[in-house]
């Protein structure tokens, strides 16, 4: 799998044509040579595009890449087929001809509101922009059908469930849940219309960052489902300590079937990131803790910023019953070139 960065900052459908404008930067020793397009599942045909536009704005975003002064794009594609709702996604190819990369992945058009920007704050990064980006991971990564269950742990504002609901079809199912209750009141207005696809609980587990009086001890918690085909964890370990972790890891054990997938995102510190977290490089700024055998951003507020020794990390994974079928750095450590912010991993329940 070839990974790619980028987003679609402009999408509009005029008289049966959508156009499209965005950012595309390909790590990998090669250039993107043009796009191939599917709208609403169904291939549309390109009649006119730009590439490699000037992009400086990009260059100290991604200065391991060669390509970022000039990445932008804009294309037109037939698509008469188009309507509100309908799920957009870009695919590079790349110079060598070779498949296999991400899509960059938007929407006409969509359904729903944003939550209120204090929500919005609270959960950190663009909300449209990060709801794509990980719709693109479950489907490019994971493999995600149509018709799959997930449950969405730590949901928040309900960032993945915007993006499941221009996704997920008859027979598919989404269960998220969160320690703040006012996000959960957000996220049932929001997805009224959908109420039984689409369901959120709240769960009243203490955590210093997010939930400081719950009731319920984040160790022990038991999650809402089971024999699910995707668990999602983003942003999630990363406000968890040690044993709150190792109970999520095995509650998403417990909730999945046999080979369903679990997506979490995690500040993994091997040799690199920890010499990179030395030397003042990551944006996410730690230090290890021995008496909590974690990483800290905050020894004041524990749960802030959390991070895991890898060897911790996947020791963990193996006690609950996972297999990595894919791990993929991210950009918090400073380390080039990455993929997204959080490091990535694909787990496999045996």
């Amino acid at each position: 799998m070839i990974p790619v960065s980028g987003n679609v900052e402009y999408l509009r459908v005029v008289d049966g044509s959508i156009e499209l404008a965005g950012w595309c930067i390909c790590h990998h020793p090669s250039w993107i040579r043009g796009f191939e397009l599917e709208v609403a599942g169904r291939p549309a045909a390109v009649v006119e595009s730009r590439l490699r536009m000037d992009s400086p704005d990009l260059v100290s975003a991604y200065t391991e890449s060669s390509a970022a002064s000039a990445s932008r794009f804009a294309m037109r594609a037939a698509a008469p087929w188009v309507t509100d709702g309908a799920l957009v996604r870009i695919r590079p190819v790349v110079s060598t001809g070779e498949r296999g990369v991400l899509a960059l992945t938007s929407v006409v058009n969509p359904k729903l509101e944003m939550p209120p920007s204090a929500g919005v704050h609270i959960i950190g990064g663009d909300y449209h922009r990060t709801a794509m980006e990980y719709l693109g991971y479950f489907m490019d990564l994971v493999g995600l059908r149509e018709t799959a269950r997930v449950l969405d742990v730590g949901c928040g504002f309900g960032r993945m469930a915007y993006a499941l609901t221009h996704y997920l079809r008859a027979g598919g199912s989404y269960l998220g849940f969160d320690v703040m209750a006012d996000a959960i009141q957000y996220c049932k207005r929001a997805h009224a219309s959908r109420a039984g696809a689409f369901e959120f609980v709240h769960l009243d587990a203490k955590n210093g960052m997010y939930n400081t009086g719950g009731a319920l001890d984040d160790t022990r918690i038991v999650f809402p489902a089971s024999d699910v085909d995707l668990v999602i964890m983003t942003s999630v370990i990363t406000h968890l300590l040690v044993d709150a972790t190792r109970n999520y890891f095995r509650q998403a054990a417990r909730s999945l079937k046999r080979g369903g997938c679990a997506l979490i995102t995690a500040f993994v510190v091997d040799e690199c990131a920890a010499e990179l977290v030395r030397r003042g490089k990551a944006s996410a700024g730690m230090r290890r803790s021995d008496e909590h055998h974690c990483w800290l951003g905050n020894e004041q507020l524990l749960e802030r910023v959390v991070g895991f020794d890898e060897a911790d990390l996947l020791r963990w994974i193996d006690e609950a019953g996972f297999d990595v079928r894919m791990s993929i750095p991210g950009r918090w450590s400073g380390r080039t070139p990455a993929l997204s912010y959080q490091d990535i991993f694909i787990l496999v329940k045996r």
